[in-house]
C-alpha cells in the first residue's frame, strides 16, 4: 500500500499530471469560447468594444476623447488600456478572415485562453520558488482551474487574462533578482526588465498599482539588506553591472525602460496632474450628460441620486458587516457561472461540493497558516512576497469596495473574478500549511489531497456552466449548443447536490 502512495505521489509532482491540468484547462477555457453566446458576463462587449475602437487608431495615445466612444467612459485618460491597443493589432488580422462578429469574437477569445495558459507557465515556475514540492503546485494548479470562475472568464474577451500573465512574470522576476542578490551579484538586467513590466502592467490594469507597490519595498528591502553594514557599494556593483552588459542589450534595456516610463507617465503622471488623482472619475474628464453613455458611471450616479430615498436599495452596514457580506459575495461569484446581458445577467449557483470543500481548505488552512505561520514563513523569501501581495492586494479591494459603499450606500462592483491574480498564491499558502501540519504523515498527505481532488471535481470547472446554463447560454444553432443539451442530463446525474 505505501508503494501505491507513493507513486501516486510522484505522478502528482509529475511534468505528465502538470501538462494534463494545463490540457484541462485549455479544454474548459476554449470550449466556452466556441460554446458561450456573445457577449458574455464580465463586460466583454466593452473589452471588444474597446479593441475594435483602438483598431481604428495605429497610436494607443489619443488626442481627446474619440467620435462615438462615451459609452467606454473617458477612453483618452483611462490608464488600463494596453490589453485593448495590443488585440487591436491580431483583430486587424481576423476581421479580414471573419466578417461576421461572432467569428472575431470566437477568434479573440481563443487568443485570450492561450493568453491565460501563458500565465500558467510563469505561475508554476513562481510557486516552485515558495516550495520545494512540485506535487503541491501541480494539485494547486489543478484546483485553480477547477474553480469555476476560471474557465469562464478565460474563454472571453477580457483584460483580466493579460493580467493573469504579468502578475506572476513580475513576481517571478522580483524573486530571482532578490535570489542572485543574495548570492552577491547584482543583476542589473533582471532588476531593469522586473521595471520595465511592472510600468507596463499597470497599462494593462490599473489594479496591479497594489502588487507594484509590494514590488518596490520587497526589492528595497532586499538591496537594504544586501548592502547596510556589508561593506558592499551600491553605485559601484551597477557601474560594474552596466559594463558587463553587451551593447545591444544596453540599448533594448534603456529604450524599454524610457518607452515603458512615457507610457506610465502619460496616463498615471499626467492624470495626476490634471486631476489631481491618476485615476479620475468619467465626470472629472467629460461633461455628466456624455459619462451617462457610460453604463458602470450612470448604475453609480443613479443611486447616489436615490440615496436614503424609500425603495432606493440603501443598505446600513457596518464595516464588520460589510466585510462579512464582502467575503461571502466574493467567495460565491468565484464558484458560480454568470450569463450576460441577453439574459438579464442570469446566474447559474454554486454547486454545492466544491463550494463546501473550498471553505473547509480555507478554515483548516487558515489555522495551520496561524499555528506554524513563523516556521513556514521563516528564510522563504518568496513565501512572504506572495503572502504580501495576497494581504495588500485584498486589503486594497476591500477599501476600494467599502469606499465605494459609503459613498453610494449600496455595495457595487463585487466580484470573485478580482480576486484572480492572487487565488493560485492563496491556495498555495493554505495547501503549504495543510502540509506542514501533517508532515509527519505523508501518506494521510495523499488520502487527503486524492478526497479533496475528488469532491472538486464533483462540479468543478466548467460543470457548473455545463448544469447550470440553458438555450440561453450558447451561440443560437451551433454544434456546440447541442452538444451541451447532450451532455447535461448526463452531469446532472454524476453529480452530487446539483
Amino acid at each position: 500500500m505505501k508503494d501505491i502512495y507513493q507513486k501516486l505521489a510522484a505522478f502528482a509532482g509529475s511534468r505528465k499530471f502538470y501538462y494534463l491540468v494545463v490540457a484541462l484547462f485549455v479544454l474548459e477555457g476554449s470550449w466556452i469560447a466556441l460554446s458561450s453566446h456573445y457577449p458574455m458576463a464580465f463586460d466583454e462587449a466593452y473589452h471588444f468594444g474597446l479593441i475594435r475602437l483602438y483598431a481604428q487608431h495605429l497610436s494607443p495615445w489619443w488626442h481627446g476623447q474619440p467620435t462615438g466612444a462615451d459609452m467606454f467612459g473617458a477612453v483618452y485618460r483611462d490608464p488600463s488600456y494596453l490589453y485593448h491597443w495590443l488585440m487591436s493589432f491580431p483583430y486587424h488580422l481576423i476581421s479580414h478572415i471573419f466578417h461576421e462578429t461572432i467569428g472575431q469574437v470566437i477568434a479573440l477569445r481563443l487568443i485570450n485562453v492561450a493568453i491565460f495558459a501563458s500565465g500558467l507557465v510563469l505561475l508554476r515556475q513562481l510557486l516552485l520558488k515558495a516550495t520545494k514540492s512540485k506535487a503541491l503546485v501541480n494539485i494547486v494548479l489543478l484546483f485553480l482551474v477547477l474553480t469555476p470562475v476560471i474557465p469562464s472568464l478565460a474563454g472571453q474577451i477580457n483584460y483580466d487574462n493579460l493580467l493573469f500573465v504579468v502578475v506572476p512574470g513580475a513576481l517571478l522576476l522580483a524573486v530571482l533578482f532578490t535570489e542572485r542578490l543574495r548570492k552577491k551579484q547584482l543583476d542589473l538586467k533582471l532588476l531593469t526588465s522586473l521595471a520595465i513590466l511592472c510600468l507596463l502592467a499597470s497599462l494593462v490594469k490599473y489594479a496591479f498599482l497594489p502588487i507594484f507597490l509590494v514590488i518596490v519595498v520587497f526589492v528595497l528591502l532586499n538591496l537594504y539588506q544586501a548592502y547596510h553594514k556589508t561593506g558592499r557599494r551600491l553605485g559601484h556593483e551597477l557601474a560594474v553591472a552596466y559594463k558587463g552588459l553587451s551593447t545591444l542589450t544596453k540599448f533594448g534595456l534603456l529604450a524599454g525602460l524610457i518607452i515603458s516610463s512615457v507610457l506610465f507617465l502619460e496616463r498615471y503622471g499626467l492624470n495626476a496632474v490634471r486631476y489631481h488623482t491618476p485615476l479620475p472619475e468619467c465626470n472629472q474628464v467629460l461633461s455628466v450628460e456624455r459619462c451617462l453613455s457610460y453604463s458602470p458611471w450612470q448604475r453609480n450616479h443613479n443611486i447616489l441620486l436615490s440615496k436614503g430615498l424609500p425603495g432606493s436599495g440603501t443598505i446600513h452596514f457596518s464595516s464588520v458587516t460589510f466585510t462579512q457580506h464582502w467575503f461571502f459575495v466574493l467567495y460565491r461569484t468565484m464558484f458560480y457561472v454568470l450569463n450576460g446581458p441577453d439574459s438579464g445577467y442570469s446566474v447559474g449557483e454554486p454547486l454545492l461540493l466544491p463550494a463546501v470543500v473550498a471553505v473547509l481548505v480555507l478554515v483548516v488552512g487558515l489555522i495551520c497558516l496561524l499555528r506554524y505561520g513563523r516556521r513556514i514563513f521563516q528564510a522563504n523569501s518568496a513565501r512572504i512576497l506572495l503572502a504580501a501581495v495576497i494581504v495588500v492586494y485584498a486589503g486594497m479591494l476591500w477599501l476600494q469596495n467599502y469606499t465605494d459603499y459609503l459613498h453610494l450606500g449600496q455595495p457595487v462592483a463585487l466580484q470573485g473574478r478580482y480576486l484572480i491574480p492572487i487565488l493560485a498564491p492563496t491556495y498555495l499558502l493554505l495547501g503549504i500549511g495543510i502540509v506542514w501540519a501533517l508532515r509527519r504523515h505523508r501518506q494521510t498527505q495523499v488520502i487527503l489531497a486524492i478526497i479533496v481532488i475528488a469532491l472538486f471535481l464533483q462540479g468543478g470547472g466548467i460543470i457548473t456552466f455545463l448544469i447550470r446554463s440553458d438555450d440561453t447560454w450558447y451561440i443560437q444553432g451551433s454544434p456546440s449548443a447541442h452538444i451541451n443539451n447532450a451532455i447535461r442530463p448526463v452531469a446532472q446525474h454524476l453529480v452530487v447536490g446539483k
